[in-house]
């Protein structure tokens, strides 16, 4: 599940929607106007603003080279936040 931010060409002045939007299970692109979130520093801000936990020390880069991104782990097959075992949080790192 990514997490995507507002586009850097979109400002708050033009837009009237969400800053942050989370993507459901299994879909790896960013909803119109939206790009994935790319710094350790961008996924903390977004899940913060989503009401998300973060855990930074499963940040990491396993194969330098490829993008990383933004993404929730431990979400249910319907899209549902914390009904696992382990709370849903987010992360960065390609393997998402």
């Amino acid at each position: 599940m990514t997490v995507a931010a507002v586009s850097t060409t979109t400002t708050n002045a033009t837009r009237n929607g969400p800053l942050y939007v989370r993507q459901d299970r299994g879909i790896d692109i960013c909803p119109a106007g939206f790009q994935p979130v790319r710094t350790t520093k961008g996924c903390a801000e977004a899940s913060a603003y989503l009401g998300i936990g973060h855990m930074d020390w499963y940040d990491g880069d396993e194969e330098p080279g490829e993008p990383i991104v933004c993404f929730v782990s431990k979400v249910d097959e319907n899209q549902v936040l914390d009904n696992l075992t382990f709370p849903s949080t987010t992360r960065i790192n390609l393997a998402h």
